[in-house]
């Protein structure tokens, strides 16, 4: 690694340099694990992103951008021959890897340190375990009705320090944040208002 006499990181002038470092640095662990990388043409972009999610109807509700398939999670099981033990995963985002494990029989635990991918577990274990009439019912009228589009309150949501740079979804998420808050106070569906807390941003 390189420091010039100021103790500057190349990376931390411009762009231009930062982007010429990561190449650099990209093409040098490239030739130090030439030996042991093996191309794979099973591992498609679709396939180790969040694309091949689209058609899957239990993945697909909520966009997490940052996550992978639930097929590569089940590509990877079945590469390795795992059917049995316990699988941990440290960043566990919006549960793929928790869920995709469960259901086949795996048992699983997650971490997640960011707010949205904890409440999209959360939802999707209560979608898991069923939702009566009942919930079922007040999720129509709310989606017919709409009545989070209707409030101009705000109020404070949590974040973490990376994505405060996220303005326009903080307020948006903020506005039905306060609506799914004061629904919660007239005793309408707590779960109805923890999914809508989830999922009201995207409709």
């Amino acid at each position: 690694m390189r420091i010039d006499q100021s103790g500057v990181l190349p990376w931390q002038t411009d762009k231009a340099t930062a982007l010429s470092e990561i190449a650099r640095l990209d093409q040098q662990l490239e030739r130090r694990f030439s030996d042991r990388i093996v191309l794979e043409p099973a591992l498609s972009r679709s396939l180790v992103s969040f694309q091949a999610n689209k058609s899957r109807s239990a993945y697909r509700w909520y966009k997490y951008k940052e996550g992978f398939s639930a097929a590569l999670v089940e590509y990877l099981l079945d590469r390795w021959q795992i059917a049995e033990g316990r699988i941990l995963d440290p960043f566990a985002g919006s549960g793929t890897a928790l869920f995709v494990a469960s259901d086949l029989g795996i048992d699983a635990d997650g971490i997640e340190l960011l707010p949205v991918g904890q409440q999209i577990v959360r939802c999707r274990e209560m979608i898991e375990r069923g939702l009566d009439d009942n919930t079922i019912a007040r999720l129509h009228e709310w989606q017919q009705t709409r009545p989070w589009k209707s409030t101009a309150e705000r109020v404070p949501i949590a974040e973490l320090r990376i994505t405060q740079e996220h303005i326009r979804q903080r307020q948006k998420l903020r506005s039905n944040g306060t609506w799914a808050q004061s629904a919660l106070n007239s005793r309408q569906s707590k779960r109805c208002c923890a999914l809508l807390c989830c999922v009201c941003s995207k409709l």
